[in-house]
């Protein structure tokens, strides 16, 4: 029980970050993804953006925790 404990206080000390992408990343996706839609639903994208009191553009708001 105390060698699991132990490789369990290792695993987790030595576990880092787990951004993956980070902000950048996941707004680069979302905008390549933004430009690749039909133009229709970008429009329909647009108008919800704009009624949003958060965000300014469809790429910030791919940052939101999931």
């Amino acid at each position: 029980m105390r060698i699991l404990a132990l490789a369990l206080l290792a695993f987790v000390s030595v576990s880092g970050d787990a951004r993956a992408w980070g902000d950048t990343g996941h707004k680069v996706v979302c905008e390549i993804a933004f430009r690749l839609v039909q133009a229709d639903t970008r429009a329909a994208i647009r108008k919800l953006i704009r009624s949003d009191q958060e965000f300014d553009t469809f790429t910030d708001s791919c940052v939101y925790p999931d």
